[in-house]
């Protein structure tokens, strides 16, 4: 069983012997199951055995398809079968119910008091209802700490009156600059009007402390931007507040601060002129992951600013990508917030949920959760409409209906069938060489930037990017035939040639880097402000390769000073990376086989909605309509 759970519970689960020395066999190898399901970001476990079962019949299963596929290494050993595990279940927690072990387990009631004691016991018991729940301790406090923080901080609002969303959709046309292309019979001024959701958001925010979720281009920035500036305009006391702005990665955080600003500069000059105090704060408000607002502190796991340290009651908070954040991360945030700063949540609970422990967001938004009015949903996309090809597929598999496998013109199927590892191989390299045709030029094109490096204008260097930011590859996993890692491959071998074949000037495949390849950080290079997910593409300098990055402006890292594991070609990317990001066209790897852990609700709908004009997916007909149809949940069990 130690080869399908993470290497530290593995030490974890020696721990958990030695401090309950007599633990019945049955009992350690639940605990072993345990541990799985939390590497998955579980973090509640019903101690009722068909319940559990169930939860890890599916993981084992799962299991059982990858090694079948030879994505990962395991050996299944004698559990062939998730039947042989519910024996060991029904015994473990007929044992933890009856016996305690105290030693190991603390029990709590479900309203007790977070301590701000470490708790030396791995485990957290605590009933709810009729069921009794087993918790990772650390978890179990985190829950306990959202819950009783974001009940304080989310209060019950209301919906505004009719008159007064008409007063805000118009008070915003005066705000924002007129443009031809808004105009139409009922509004041929071409004035710029919010809809009706994304008036109730800005007029409750002005007093209220919210969660916007909506999904991609259905406008949560410039409900935020709004939100601020009006809330600016009429409180000019805000103006002394510390702004915040942050997201749970780098890449997620920048982004939203160059939507917030190229928003500001669709304000009416007038408007400007007229408010330069308000335009200024906005205009010059930084962006941070979270993990750099709460300023981590490495040497002990902890932040600087928390319970005993929070941030000042003058504080504005506006947090993106919240799907992304896990539920550690959530609590420490919440709880260094002081009753009475403002705050603004926004995520699309559709997107996949953290790669650590936890789904909060989606567990916040639970109908049991959403007694109180705290929540404003925006459901009209400015990406895709509702009648569009992916507009109509993305709400169908928000509704997990049964689709069907047919090309259109935005949306394009193709049947991926299974066969050998090289055939699968094959037959993905033929699918690459075609999407990267229009990459051809980017090697000549790197070559035009890199003598731009030192001139204020950049033609190529903005051409270059632009072409990069056009099309992307997705897949579902790293490993085996279809995933990024060959993907990358297939698409890095078919560019050099095309460049070699154009201009005569072959790059060694020998050369680790090759001009006009695109490259994403894989960990973060705080000393540089790159972080994970930030994404640049490879221009030569006097026979030197630098990464070229744009923000506000063009930047230029050697690629020397960074190192050579944190960086990895960028032609296809996870769909977990692909967070946030949006492409003209999308190309998507799906597994084959049903029943594969990465086939997923959540996965098909993050990759398609990347996608503004088409998308292609590559699958099997039988494995998508599984991923139309298998949502996994993540147990973390907050209770608002």
């Amino acid at each position: 069983m130690s080869q399908v759970i993470a290497p530290i519970n593995v030490h974890l689960h020696r721990f958990i012997t030695q401090a309950e020395p007599n633990l019945p066999e049955c009992v350690q190898k639940f605990l072993y199951l345990v541990l799985s399901l939390q590497d998955d970001g579980n973090t509640q476990f019903a101690l009722d055995a068909d319940s559990f079962y169930n939860k890890w019949a599916q993981k084992w299963n799962g299991l059982l398809k990858l090694y079948d596929t030879d994505s990962i290494e395991f050996e299944a050993g004698k559990f062939s079968d998730a039947n042989e595990f519910k024996p060991i279940i029904e015994s473990a927690i007929a044992a933890i119910l009856k016996q305690k072990f105290e030693s190991i387990i603390d029990w709590k009631p479900e309203d007790s008091e977070v301590s701000d004691e470490v708790n030396s016991k791995l485990f957290v018991a605590s009933k709810s209802g009729s069921t009794t729940y087993l918790y990772i301790a650390k978890y179990f406090e985190a829950k306990r700490i959202i819950e009783r923080t974001a009940t304080t901080l989310f209060t019950d609002g209301s919906t505004p009156s009719e008159s007064a969303i008409a007063d805000c959709i118009e008070k915003i046309a005066q705000i924002h600059t007129k443009n031809p292309r808004f105009a139409n019979k009922s509004n041929p001024e071409g004035k710029f009007l919010v809809n009706r959701e994304q008036a109730e958001a800005i007029i409750r925010g002005q007093s209220e402390n919210l969660i916007i979720t909506g999904g991609p281009g259905t406008g949560k920035t410039t409900v935020v931007l709004y939100i601020l500036w009006c809330m600016l305009e009429s409180h000019p006391e805000y103006l002394d507040y510390e702004i915040y702005l942050a997201a749970p990665s780098g890449k997620a955080a920048d982004r939203m601060r160059e939507s917030l600003v190229g928003s500001l500069g669709e304000i009416e000059p007038n408007e400007r002129e007229n408010h330069a105090d308000i335009f200024n704060k906005l205009s010059n408000l930084e962006s941070s992951t979270i993990h750099r607002m709460l300023k981590y502190t490495p040497n002990d796991g902890g932040y600087r600013y928390n319970k005993k340290n929070p941030f000042g009651k003058n504080s504005i908070f506006v947090i993106d990508e919240a799907s992304m954040i896990d539920i550690s991360l959530f609590a420490a945030f919440l709880q260094a917030i002081q009753e009475g700063s403002r705050i603004f949540v926004l995520g699309d609970p559709y997107q996949l949920p953290s790669v650590e422990a936890g789904a909060v967001l989606g567990e916040i938004l639970k109908p049991e959760n959403t007694t109180r009015n705290f929540v404003v949903k925006l459901t009209k996309s400015n990406r895709f409409t509702d009648d569009s090809e992916i507009g109509r597929l993305a709400k169908a598999i928000q509704n997990q209906a049964d689709i069907p496998f047919e090309s259109g013109d935005a949306v394009k199927f193709i049947n991926a069938t299974t066969g050998t590892k090289k055939e699968e191989e094959n037959a993905t390299a033929v699918l690459v060489n075609e999407w990267v045709k229009d990459f051809a030029e980017m090697p000549a094109l790197a070559e035009a930037a890199s003598k731009e490096m030192d001139l204020e204008d950049k033609p190529a260097c903005n051409r270059l990017w632009e072409l990069s930011l056009q099309k992307r590859i997705l897949s579902a996993g790293r490993r085996g035939p279809r995933g990024v890692e060959k993907l990358n491959q297939a698409a890095c071998k078919r560019i050099r040639q095309q460049y070699a074949k154009a201009s005569g000037n072959p790059t060694s495949p020998a050369n680790q880097y090759f001009p006009g390849e695109i490259l994403i950080l894989t960990r973060n290079q705080s000393m540089y402000k790159l972080y994970n997910g930030d994404t640049g593409i490879v221009i030569f300098k006097d026979g030197r390769p630098y990464l070229m990055i744009k923000r506000e402006r063009f930047e230029f890292y050697p690629l020397s000073l960074l190192p050579a594991d944190a960086i990895e070609p960028a032609f296809a990317i996870t769909i977990h990376k692909s967070q946030g990001s949006e492409y003209n066209h999308a190309m998507m790897f799906l597994p084959t086989r049903e029943g594969h852990p990465l086939l997923t609700n959540q996965i098909l709908y993050t990759g398609i909605t990347r996608a503004k004009k088409t998308v292609t997916i590559v699958a099997s007909e039988q494995a998508f309509h599984a991923a139309c149809t298998t949502t996994t949940q993540r147990d973390t069990g907050i209770r608002l």
